[in-house]
């Protein structure tokens, strides 16, 4: 991943990012308890920052990322920016902990689950899944080795009483198949500049196809 080096085109490339943050910030309509207290994990630029701020102005909100990005935020009110490779960090407790599009990224994604069930009594989260950039997989044989849906509700039953999920596709279209390949260097999510230029130049597609799981997973006080 090379999001650190393409953060100012982020913001303008991630179309599908913003369409999930969106989304996934349908879940809190009916959260059992409003939360005064949440951590985000993974926060980017603060395209989901932005929707946790809309739905709870007065909660106290900590956000976290892997890298410094606080220079985003100036527009949005937060308690602390916690600079951490999030499976490894210590955590307190929060009434909410939530991510999006971060968590196909970690090493163990069913060992952090297991570890942010003791810290909150309600976790929101999305993530791309197995066949996300199809396209990409096909043409370059790059791909992430992406959680497992049943793996991941397995281990979120565990520890919550109530537990949802849905799945949505996105197909993005682009003039050329090179507009593709520079939208996705734009996002820093692929390793397609490791390869060689012959591969490149014959990639095929017009086409991004997106998967994305969103779960939300709560247990009363």
């Amino acid at each position: 991943m090379t999001f650190e080096k393409h953060f100012n085109s982020y913001e303008e490339n991630a179309i599908v990012q913003k369409k999930v943050a969106k989304h996934l910030a349908s879940f809190f309509t009916n959260i059992l308890n409003p939360p005064k207290t949440i951590l985000e994990i993974g926060c980017g630029t603060g395209i989901f920052s932005r929707e946790l701020v809309r739905y709870f102005p007065n909660a106290s909100l900590s956000l976290n990322d892997i890298f410094d990005t606080s220079a985003f935020f100036d527009n949005i009110s937060y308690e602390k920016f916690i600079v951490h490779n999030a499976e490894t960090m210590s955590l307190d407790s929060y009434d909410l902990i939530s991510s999006s599009g971060c968590f196909q990224w970690f090493t163990d994604l069913q060992t952090f689950l297991e570890k942010l069930s003791s810290h909150t009594n309600c976790l929101v989260f999305s993530m791309f899944l197995e066949d996300n950039l199809k396209e990409i997989k096909d043409h370059f044989q790059i791909t992430l080795a992406y959680p497992s849906v049943s793996e991941t509700i397995h281990t979120l039953r565990k520890h919550y009483s109530k537990v949802e999920y849905q799945e949505e596709i996105f197909e993005i279209d682009f003039p050329t198949p090179l507009a593709a390949l520079r939208h996705l260097q734009a996002t820093g999510v692929t390793g397609i500049g490791e390869t060689n230029i012959r591969k490149i130049r014959s990639y095929p597609h017009k086409k991004l196809t997106y998967r994305v799981g969103y779960f939300k997973a709560e247990r009363a006080n």
